[in-house]
Formats: C-alpha cells, sequence, structure tokens
C-alpha cells in the first residue's frame, strides 16, 4: 500500500478528466466554445472553495511570479477552447483514441524540459497506452487520423 495518496489522487484526477471531457463534449453540443470555457471555469471555483477554505489562500508575490501565471491562464484558456472546438468537429471516438496519447506527450514533455530519466516502468506503460489506443481504434473500423 506504499503511495497510497498518490494513486488515490492520481484516481480521482483520472475520474475528474472523464468527467471534464464529457461536460465539453455534452455542452458543445448546444454552446459555443467560449461558453463552455466560461462553465468549466465556473464549476472549477466551486470545486477549489472547500480546499481554500481547508487550506487557506496564499496570494504570491512578485511581478515574474504574476506573469508566469497569467501567461499559464491564456494558454490553458487557448488550449481549452480549441480542445473545446475540437470535440464539437470531431467525431469523438476519434478524439478519444487521441487523447490516449496525452500520458505519453507528458513523458515525452517531462524528459526534454525536466530531465526524468526513462525507466522501463514508463517505457511500458507508453507501450500499452499506444498498443490499446491503436487496437481500440482498428476493433471499430475507424482510422486514428483522417
Amino acid at each position: 500500500m506504499a503511495h497510497l495518496v498518490g494513486k488515490s489522487i492520481a484516481l480521482a484526477a483520472g475520474f475528474f478528466a472523464a468527467l471534464s471531457n464529457l461536460m465539453v463534449a455534452r455542452a458543445g453540443r448546444s454552446n459555443t466554445s467560449a461558453c463552455v470555457v466560461f462553465y468549466f471555469c465556473f464549476v472549477s471555483v466551486f470545486i477549489h472553495i472547500p480546499y481554500f477554505w481547508q487550506y487557506g489562500l496564499i496570494i504570491p508575490s512578485g511581478t515574474f511570479i504574476w506573469l508566469a501565471m497569467i501567461g499559464a491562464g491564456l494558454f490553458a484558456s487557448i488550449g481549452q477552447l480549441c480542445m473545446t472546438k475540437a470535440y464539437q468537429l470531431a467525431n469523438i471516438g476519434k478524439m478519444t483514441i487521441l487523447g490516449y496519447f496525452a500520458p505519453v506527450f507528458s513523458l515525452v514533455w517531462s524528459v526534454l524540459f525536466f530531465h526524468q530519466v526513462l525507466t522501463a516502468r514508463s517505457l511500458i506503460g507508453c507501450f500499452i497506452i499506444l498498443v490499446c489506443g491503436v487496437f481500440f481504434s482498428l476493433l471499430r473500423n475507424e482510422k486514428v487520423v483522417s
């Protein structure tokens, strides 16, 4: 039962990521991309309130920190708008299959930017993700990329 907290957080993160993707896909049918992103941010505020109530709110100081946070928020918003538009325009099955690549890209970025060492476990995990993603697309007789 080593690292139970970390595993629990990862499981909860996966669950909430799936819920957010369902919310984006469902709300995207009848709302604009900007409206869906607003809903996403609005719901996130209420999810974070209990955390801030329990642990307190720390307001950072320093120009660089504020610029970094504003930049991260701006790029995250642009990414969310693009993802919402993609869910509105593309086949959901294909989008889900392409979503399997997110952990693989996360590993690549962590190796490139943070000098994380590739281990056999991480490579096996990437292999499983890629094989299952391709296998899933073959079962449905769909091409991953149009």
